[in-house]
């Protein structure tokens, strides 16, 4: 997923979790068309997209936001 081209970014609030402290987070978000091998004897390949979003240089000390998501909707662009 990592090298993944991105097509936007946005930045969100984050609030206090986990003995975290509040902070502004910098999310990129990509996109990418991937291919399964479907199930049964005839094995029909499977399309998907997938939406990528990982926070761009997360604080010290902090987990940084990681988020994926599989989708059988178009999802070439940020929009």
């Amino acid at each position: 997923m990592n090298k993944l081209k991105s097509v936007g970014k946005y930045r969100i609030n984050v609030p206090k979790r986990n003995g975290e402290p509040r902070r502004n987070a910098n999310i990129d978000v990509a996109t990418s068309e991937v291919y399964f091998l479907g199930k049964g004897t005839k094995r029909q390949p499977l399309s998907l997209h997938v939406v990528h979003a990982k926070e761009h240089n997360p604080s010290a000390g902090t987990k940084g936001i990681k988020s994926m998501l599989l989708t059988d909707m178009n999802a070439e662009g940020f929009e």
